[in-house]
C-alpha cells in the first residue's frame, strides 16, 4: 500500500461524520464550558482581591515599622551607633570563627 494512500484512509476515519458527537451536545458543551469559565474567573477575582489586600496590609504594616524605627534613630543617635556597632563585632566575630 501507498503511504499517502494509508493517510488518506485514516484522516478520513478520524474525521467521519460517525465520530462527531450527537446534535445538541455541542451546546450543552458550551454551556458547561461557560459555566467552567465563570467559575474560574470568579475565583481568579477572588483570588487577586484578596492578593490586592494582603499587599496593602502588608505595605502599611512596613511603612509603620520604617517610621518606627527612623523616629527611634531620630531620638536616641547614640544608642543606634552603639548597637550597630556591637552587631557588627559580633557578626565579624561568628565570621571569623569559621
Amino acid at each position: 500500500m501507498d503511504s499517502k494512500l494509508i493517510d488518506s484512509e485514516s484522516k478520513s476515519r478520524a474525521y467521519s461524520p460517525a465520530m462527531s458527537p450527537p446534535h445538541g451536545t455541542e451546546r450543552a458543551l458550551d454551556g458547561a464550558a461557560a459555566a467552567v469559565h465563570a467559575q474560574v474567573e470568579q475565583g481568579v477575582n477572588t483570588a487577586r482581591s484578596a492578593l490586592n489586600d494582603t499587599a496593602a496590609s502588608l505595605r502599611h504594616r512596613a511603612n509603620h515599622a520604617l517610621t518606627a524605627g527612623d523616629s527611634y534613630v531620630r531620638d536616641r543617635p547614640w544608642q543606634s551607633i552603639g548597637i550597630a556597632a556591637m552587631t557588627g563585632l559580633v557578626i565579624g566575630l561568628l565570621v571569623r570563627r569559621r
